[in-house]
């Protein structure tokens, strides 16, 4: 008894030795479980792929258009960028066709390098520092009317005023702090005031407000590039484009809000496809958060959502377009107007995709095509063209302006293509949600397509 006792002393009696060998063994163990975890996961969205592949193209819901940079835009209007006046007249031609939602899957960070006003400014300076006594006033007004008229910036400024209940800007954050470690941090500042009217409104979150600035499950934005003041201060519509694949290449989960600190306070900002169904319903979404004890009490997401909407002395177009948000019915048969639609969500906020197929599963519209005098227009998809008119085209839906010609376009990587344009990466996650079409987990955590 005594040589058990005493062995048990010797064992548990701390040391340098023992505690470093007790904290290298805690690390190899978590190193093992996590590497076992990051392989199960692995194992899992490869599946979630095979699925996809095996199952095959499904319709979408038709409340997307693709508003297409393509090669005979590129090749009729010019090589891109494009000077800010062909994008101002675009604005004018969608909203003329009854778009509900003109959504940029861009940003416009510098001003235009293709306007002409300050080359015709600084003529009229040297002709008035040439000629000081016999000034042409006629000459002088037409070089002043000319350069306002050359200004394709305020172009295009003037457009998204005009349109600024149907426009939104797209912008980016930086995710890591490598991007942003040779950034002047004050630019960020002036980025947030351009972009801090798109933030979410209505966030309940835990009681101790101080906590949330503390370890999160969801992403936080680093820093922000947005639109200039010229563009940013028409509308306050703004919403992030980013998007991030899993470690494995593909991209199967998408971002519904990204938060970001400032002056000691936390904001929270829709993704381009969340704030295009934000107008399209013209709701408010609702984002409540919650803390994780499992993980250090961090805060995490609980729930997102919308109030349903009654379906009341609406058309016929909307109560189809609108179906997976109507309000039920009690038991009673009365409406149940209080009830929220929830979108399926994981802790960090990201919505699993329900990838609908390849590319051009969504109609891609060519801008040349929708500049052109025509009553109809081409529908470009996957399985081939069809012949539309272009209020058919645009009326009531979500126009996503996004480039799509080779050299040009955002290359993605999904399930169905390591090719992919990443404008349809927001028409997929517009169309689950207002489909009501949702990837959900099983009990044993398989996916189910």
């Amino acid at each position: 008894m005594n040589l058990i006792k005493k062995i048990l002393i010797i064992l548990f009696k701390p040391s340098v030795f023992k505690i470093g060998l007790l904290i290298t063994f805690s690390f190899v163990m978590l190193s093992f479980f996590q590497g076992r975890i990051n392989f199960l996961n692995t194992i899992e969205m490869k599946y979630l792929d095979f699925r996809f592949q095996n199952r095959g193209y499904i319709k979408e819901g038709g409340h997307v258009a693709i508003v297409a940079v393509d090669e005979k835009s590129i090749q009729q209007i010019g090589r891109w960028p494009w000077s800010r006046d062909v994008i101002a007249k675009l604005i004018y031609k969608l909203k003329s066709y009854g778009a509900k939602v003109i959504a940029f899957d861009a940003f416009f960070s510098e001003e235009d390098p293709n306007k002409v006003s300050p080359i015709i400014e600084k003529v009229k300076k040297e002709y008035l520092n040439s000629v000081k006594k016999k000034q042409d006033k006629d000459f002088l007004s037409f070089m002043t009317k000319e350069a306002k008229r050359a200004d394709t910036d305020m172009a295009f400024a003037q457009a998204i005023e005009e349109a600024t209940d149907n426009v939104i800007l797209g912008y980016a954050f930086f995710l890591d702090d490598e991007e942003v470690k040779d950034i002047d941090k004050k630019s960020f500042d002036t980025h947030f005031e351009n972009i801090k009217e798109a933030q979410i409104k209505l966030v309940f979150a835990p009681d101790k407000e101080e906590r949330l600035n503390d370890l999160t499950t969801f992403s936080r934005g680093k820093g922000i590039l947005s639109n200039i003041k010229l563009f940013s201060s028409r509308t306050v519509n703004h919403a992030f484009v980013n998007a991030r694949p899993d470690l494995d290449g593909p991209i199967r989960k998408a971002f519904m809000f990204i938060s970001y600190q400032h002056e000691g306070s936390t904001y929270y900002f829709p993704s381009l496809a969340l704030k295009s169904i934000m107008g399209f319903l013209e709701e408010e979404v609702i984002l409540r958060l919650a803390y994780d004890n499992e993980i250090f009490n961090a805060t995490k997401v609980e729930d997102i959502s919308f109030a349903c909407l009654s379906m009341e002395d609406r058309s016929e177009d909307d109560k189809k377009s609108l179906k997976s948000f109507a309000c039920p019915k009690n038991p009673d048969g009365t409406i149940n107007e209080e009830a929220k639609i929830f979108i399926p969500v994981d802790e960090e906020g990201r919505f699993l995709i329900n990838h609908r197929g390849p590319a051009k599963t969504f109609p891609h519209y060519s801008i040349a095509d929708i500049f052109d005098d025509s009553d109809t227009i081409k529908a470009s998809y996957d399985s081939g063209d069809k012949i539309v008119k272009k209020t058919e085209a645009f009326k009531n839906k979500i126009a996503i302006f996004g480039a799509t010609a080779i050299g040009v376009f955002d290359l993605r990587n999904t399930p169905f293509s390591p090719v992919f344009p990443g404008v349809e990466i927001h028409a997929n996650v517009i169309d689950n949600i207002l489909e009501g079409d949702y990837l959900t987990r099983s009990d044993k955590m398989w996916m189910r397509v």
